[in-house]
C-alpha cells in the first residue's frame, strides 16, 4: 500500500523498474480498506486488498514506469487501485500473466 492522509497526501513518487510477483488466488471482489488514521499501518491490518500489488490512496503526482506485474495464480483483482489521487502516470507497464480485469481501477 502507498497510503497518505485526507489533507496530507503523499507527493512525488516514483517506483520504476520493478518486477512484483504476487500470489494470487483471491477469486471475489474485495472491497476498499477503511482509512485508519490513529494507528501504525501493519502489513496485515486490512486482510485482503483490492489490488494484487498496488493500493494507492490519497497521493499526489506518482509515476509507475517499466514495471512487470504478474500473478502466480488467477486472481480476479487489478494490479492497482487508487483512491483520492491526483496525477497518475504509467508508462511500460506489462503484465505476464493477464488478469480479467482491466488493470487499473479508479474511485
Amino acid at each position: 500500500m502507498i497510503m497518505g492522509l485526507p489533507g496530507r497526501k503523499l507527493k512525488n513518487i516514483e517506483i520504476r523498474d520493478c518486477y512484483f510477483e504476487m500470489c494470487g488466488k483471491v477469486k471475489n471482489k474485495v472491497e476498499d480498506p477503511p482509512q485508519i488514521e490513529k494507528k501504525y499501518p501493519e502489513c496485515d491490518m486490512f486482510g485482503w486488498l483490492p489490488a494484487y500489488v498496488f493500493c494507492v490512496h490519497d497521493v499526489e503526482n506518482i509515476i509507475f514506469k517499466n514495471i512487470t506485474v504478474g500473478h502466480l495464480h488467477g486472481d480476479v483483482r487489478p494490479w492497482i487501485v487508487t483512491r483520492n489521487v491526483d496525477q497518475l502516470k504509467t508508462e511500460n507497464i506489462k503484465r505476464d500473466r493477464p488478469d480479467r480485469t482491466g488493470g487499473i481501477k479508479f474511485t
